[in-house]
C-alpha cells in the first residue's frame, strides 16, 4: 500500500502542477512535466492526451499523434483520444485520416458539438485539398 501511495501522490501532484502551468500559458514546457508523470504511470490515458495537446501546441504534431494513439490504446471508449488524434492529423495535413478519427469520436459521443465541428472542418480541408489537386483542362 505504501508503494502505491508513493507513486500516486507524485502523479497527482504532477497533474496539479501541469494544470497550473497549462493555465498560465506555458504550454511549450508542459510536455516535460507530463513525460515525468507518464514515467510514473504509463497507463494513464489522460496524461497521454494532455501531453498530446501540449506537443500539438508547440508544433510537434508527430509526437502529438503518437500520444493520441497511445491514449486511444489505453482507453478506446474515450472520445478525447480520437479528438487529439484528429487534431494531430489535421496539423499534419492528413485530412482523410483526421475525418476518420473525428468520426470515431462522434460515434462515441454523438452529442459533442466540438467533435462534429472538428469533423466538418476536416471534411472541408479534405475537399479543398482534393479540388486543389485537380488540374484545370483548357478548352481549345
Amino acid at each position: 500500500m505504501k508503494k502505491c501511495l508513493e507513486v500516486l501522490i507524485p502523479v497527482t501532484f504532477r497533474k496539479e502542477l501541469t494544470y497550473h502551468i497549462w493555465n498560465s500559458a506555458i504550454v511549450t514546457y508542459t510536455p516535460v512535466v507530463f513525460t515525468t508523470a507518464i514515467q510514473l504511470d504509463p497507463t494513464d490515458a489522460t496524461l497521454h492526451s494532455n501531453r498530446s495537446f501540449c506537443y500539438l501546441k508547440s508544433g510537434e504534431a508527430r509526437e502529438a499523434l503518437v500520444d493520441a494513439k497511445t491514449c486511444i490504446g489505453l482507453k478506446p471508449d474515450w472520445p478525447k483520444g480520437y479528438y487529439r488524434k484528429g487534431a494531430a492529423l489535421m496539423s499534419l495535413k492528413e485530412y482523410k485520416e483526421a475525418c476518420d478519427a473525428f468520426m470515431d469520436g462522434v460515434k462515441l459521443d454523438p452529442a459533442s458539438g466540438e467533435m462534429h465541428e472538428a469533423f466538418w472542418e476536416a471534411a472541408a480541408a479534405l475537399k479543398k485539398k482534393h479540388l486543389a489537386g485537380k488540374t484545370v483542362s483548357s478548352f481549345d
